[in-house]
């Protein structure tokens, strides 16, 4: 596998194309307001204008250090990754300037801005269910070999009410739960806040090893930590 450090002229086309137009990006690219793009020509462009949008549409709010593995296997390391829920798009930084990732990624390892010593691990090629298709990305959240629990996350621009005031735009992330069985290649929805009694519904062939593994553990299902080992006793039982 090839093993690359991360040049913009190497492996980036671009960045963007001379006849792009910052209203095509009006809060479209997840980038923050301010930040400018360079066009084929080196000519900056600004992007979109996010003032009247309250929050972020990025992942993280620290651009972080991450792995990018491509499609064709080349492997990518770069000290200054973020990733956009918005557009589900991969950027980098260069000197206060920001570029989408426009190679097909398979998947990318992004540090934990909140928990330094961790990477997120995400990844796409998973089966198409729910309105979603091979090329949307999921965090691996638990589990290797006989399950896995994924979670898939997005950022949305919703009208927010407040009262005695106006409508105003903000930022809201949705998430949603995946229990992926790499054997039959199934992806199972398990919702954004799941039970243990649907969660059993779901997973019925697991439903024996989890009451075995609910019966000698506390257990808090309203917690990721908790699922997250939950998934990996499953896995670790070949369930």
């Amino acid at each position: 596998m090839n093993k690359l450090i991360l040049f913009i002229s190497m492996l980036f086309t671009g960045v963007v194309h001379a006849q792009t137009t910052s209203t095509s990006y009006r809060g479209a690219d997840g980038i923050p307001q301010n930040i400018q793009i360079v066009d084929a020509a080196g000519r900056p462009l600004t992007i979109g204008d996010h003032s009247n949008i309250d929050g972020s549409p990025l992942l993280q709010d620290e651009w972080v250090t991450g792995i990018i593995k491509l499609i064709n296997g080349t492997t990518i390391f770069d000290s200054s990754l973020n990733y956009s829920l918005y557009r589900d798009q991969l950027f980098f930084k260069r000197y206060d300037r920001i570029y989408p990732v426009t190679y097909p990624v398979k998947e990318f390892f992004i540090g934990d801005a909140g928990n330094g010593d961790k990477d997120r691990h995400f990844k796409n090629g998973f089966p198409a269910t729910g309105g979603h298709d091979s090329t949307t990305f999921y965090e691996i959240l638990s589990g290797k070999n006989n399950i896995q629990l994924l979670k898939w996350e997005h950022k949305k621009v919703s009208e927010v009410y407040t009262y005695g005031s106006t409508y105003k735009s903000e930022y809201v992330q949705v998430e949603e739960l995946y229990a992926y069985l790499p054997a039959g290649n199934k992806l199972v929805s398990l919702g954004f806040k799941p039970k243990v009694s649907s969660l059993k519904k779901d997973l019925a062939s697991s439903s024996a090893s989890i009451d075995d593994y609910l019966s000698t553990h506390a257990f808090n299902i309203k917690k990721e930590d908790d699922l997250v080992k939950l998934f990996s006793f499953l896995d670790s039982t070949g369930d």
